[in-house]
């Protein structure tokens, strides 16, 4: 096997491959925004080294060996000459900096929706791309908050993350999940359900649903949510009443489920069978997010929107909004390991299952998002906050409620749980973001990406995007908003997505 090496500039002679076609652009028609192939011919093996210069910063792309080059060039700036240079190396390591040319990329598509950016602190940052879904677009924003790349999707996206790989994973419209490449191009495309998919090379994966969240596993299978609906005999129909009477109903109740990337179902848990389907919290009863599903009024018992593998613990994570819990199954039984949930209206079977706060003075999340175990074994989650209350207990109102992205220490030990940090109880006035929204550990600067998705206080932007320092207080070191709210469910900060980012 040969070596490659980058070796500096050799003086006395460049490598013997002749460039048979310099460096030309082409059109990239995979739907990307802000992208560009570049192609380059030599008539021997060469490795390049490719240096972007947009006038502000220099970014450099490592390119294998080849004779014939077809490179994706992404993230570039709207509107703006870059000067692209590429250094040709040979197996001998010796190279050669060709004649530097000059790209233009194009403009922003017209209908993105405007961002404002309002802090921008970089030396202060975590570094990478920012990914949000803003109105009709997949982007990644840059730590100026400009948009460096941008794919159409009509469909409402949940997840949305990037791969080791360098491609973008969604999850949209409650059975698909899409993997493209940064051209745009679909590498995969799972769908569940049983409407026709629409593409011809889909994956076809026999669930019900495929909703709000897939997180892939480290085998290569992908951990998901499906759902499942059952006729209940006596399911409660008040919220705020314990004696109200009962009636028959259907109630749909979150599926864990794990396929393999061929589309088989590996496994399917149901949470329905796992916790009391009699317990309800508030939007239990009144919720109608299933009901056009199975076309009729279907109670959404636990909304499950979000779910993470444990590696540490071998445990799946799942969110339950109308629970307003967090529980944990055990990766290969489905037993239920632990609940993070308040502590009202449990019954005496999940007593020892049930963590409790460490200090009466603790305020408990509820109906959250976006819930994950961090690098350091914490539990991080976007507190929306509705209700500030479990079922049958008195209501605070929006007007008087806020959100707040928050991370706990969970001591299964002693079966407790404490605050680590929190933003958003520290705002003036409060901010109260009733759906959507989510909040990230940041691991190199230990910093927290928080999220205020479909804001509902009317002196605040729709969406508010905040990076904020572990300090007490903490410290805004950046702040993306976008003035009406959109659905705008996540943002991930993402590194080397993109080289040079």
């Amino acid at each position: 096997m040969v070596a490659w090496m980058w070796t500096s500039w050799v003086a006395c002679t460049g490598p013997r491959a002749d460039v048979i076609e310099p460096p030309t652009f082409e059109e990239n028609t995979d739907g990307a925004w802000l992208t560009t192939w570049l192609r380059l011919t030599t008539s021997e093996p060469t490795a390049l080294q490719i240096a972007i210069d947009d006038g502000e910063r220099v970014r450099e792309q490592a390119v294998a060996p080849a004779t014939e080059h077809r490179v994706l060039l992404a993230g570039l700036l709207p509107d703006t000459d870059h000067t692209v240079t590429v250094t040709i190396s040979d197996v001998e390591g010796r190279s050669k900096a060709l004649e530097p040319v000059t790209l233009r990329a194009g403009a922003l598509p017209a209908d993105l929706p405007p961002l404002q950016l309002v802090v921008s602190e970089p030396d202060q940052m975590e570094p990478g791309l920012t990914l949000i879904d803003i109105g009709p677009y997949l982007t990644a924003v840059d730590e100026q908050g400009r948009v460096r790349w941008a794919l159409r999707n009509e469909l409402i996206v949940h997840e949305l993350t990037a791969t080791d790989r360098g491609t973008v994973v969604f999850q949209s419209a409650r059975v698909n999940l899409t993997e493209v490449s940064l051209s745009g191009a679909v590498v995969n495309h799972w769908v569940a359900g049983g409407e026709p998919p629409q593409l011809a090379s889909a994956i076809r994966v026999p669930l019900e649903a495929m909703h709000h969240d897939a997180v892939e596993l480290p085998d290569g299978n992908w951990l998901t949510l499906s759902v499942e609906r059952r006729q209940m005999e006596a399911y409660p129909t008040s919220e705020r009443d314990r004696d109200a009477p009962t009636q028959r109903a259907w109630v749909a109740g979150d599926v864990v489920a794990e396929f393999r990337p061929d589309g088989t179902v590996v496994k399917q848990f149901s949470l329905l069978d796992r916790l009391d389907p009699d317990r309800i919290g508030y939007d239990a009863v009144n919720g109608d997010h299933w009901d056009f599903w199975w076309s009729g009024p279907t109670r959404d018992w636990s909304h499950g929107n979000a779910i993470f593998y444990d590696a540490a613990r071998n445990e799946d994570v799942v969110s339950l909004r109308h629970q307003d819990a967090v529980v944990a199954l055990d990766h290969d039984s489905g037993e239920l390991k632990w609940i993070f949930a308040p502590e009202a209206n449990w019954g005496p079977e999940f007593a020892d299952l049930l963590l409790r706060p460490a200090s009466p003075d603790l305020l408990v999340p509820y109906h959250q998002h976006s819930a994950k175990i961090t690098e350091a074994g914490y539990l991080m989650l976007f507190d929306n906050g509705n209700h500030r209350a479990s079922a049958f207990e008195d209501r605070i109102p929006n007007k008087r409620n806020g959100s707040r992205g928050a991370e706990f220490r969970l001591d299964h030990a002693e079966g407790t749980w404490d605050l680590v940090r929190d933003y958003g109880p520290q705002l003036e006035p409060l901010v109260f973001s009733g759906s959507l929204s989510d909040a990230d550990d940041l691991p190199q600067t230990g910093n927290m990406l928080v999220t205020f998705g479909n804001v509902a206080n009317p002196g605040y932007p729709g969406v508010i995007v905040r990076e904020v320092t572990a300090a007490d207080p903490p410290q805004i070191v950046f702040e993306l908003t976008l003035p009406e709210p959109l659905n705008l469910f996540r943002a991930q900060r993402v590194s080397g997505l993109i080289p040079g980012f």
